[in-house]
């Protein structure tokens, strides 16, 4: 049964409340202006530029809607994102939204054991930078950087 908070994961290419790319931003060795970093593993942050994920999925509500994202994958920065405000979503409905999050159900096991609620975060827009611009930033599991975490690579 759908209901209207029941995510429909439409494929990426279907999505009529996608928004298109708004050009590249400029590297110049030089980071975008943003409200916090979002570090993602390989392939994940080429993906999203591809136009290919087209959500993530987390198993907790972050606030980070009409927050602009650096978009970080492995010590590269490669473009900023805006989030959709996010839906609450079932077990259920992370499987028929795969074509969306591209999440796989062993990444789902090994990510969030014993989990059956996760939130959906659509992708509103994505700006991929000229160049990918070589960062640092501290190890460790967390999504999330402050922007004084992140530093450009010497």
């Amino acid at each position: 049964m759908t209901t209207p908070d029941t995510p429909q994961c439409l494929p990426p290419s279907e999505d009529p409340d996608r928004l298109p790319a708004l050009g590249q931003l400029p590297a110049l060795g030089r980071l975008p202006e943003f409200d916090r970093a979002l570090v993602v593993a390989p392939p994940c942050g080429g993906l999203i530029a591809e136009g290919k994920k087209a959500a993530l999925v987390q198993a907790r509500r972050y606030y980070m809607e009409e927050e602009v994202l650096l978009v970080v994958q492995g010590k590269r920065a490669i473009g900023t994102l805006v989030l959709k405000p996010p839906r609450a979503m079932t077990l259920a409905d992370f499987w028929r939204c795969r074509q969306r999050h591209l999440v796989t159900e062993d990444e789902r096991r090994r990510r969030w054991p014993g989990k059956t609620a996760f939130y959906l975060y659509e992708v509103a827009e994505f700006r991929p930078m000229s160049a990918p611009v070589a960062v640092e930033h501290p190890r460790g599991s967390r999504p999330f950087l402050a922007p004084g975490l992140l530093k450009i690579a010497q």
